[in-house]
């Protein structure tokens, strides 16, 4: 997500990561929406 844009492989990819590691769906959207914003922020 570094260069602000994130494609459905990237995506896929964390997705899979965070259900190999049993994170909680809900988890793993709050923390996608936390990095958006944090991205954003920086490219401000």
């Amino acid at each position: 997500y570094a260069d602000g844009v994130i494609d459905k492989y990237e995506e896929a990819a964390i997705r899979k990561a965070s259900e190999l590691l049993y994170v909680p769906h809900s988890d793993f959207i709050r923390a996608k929406f936390a990095a958006e914003v944090a991205s954003q922020r920086e490219a401000e």
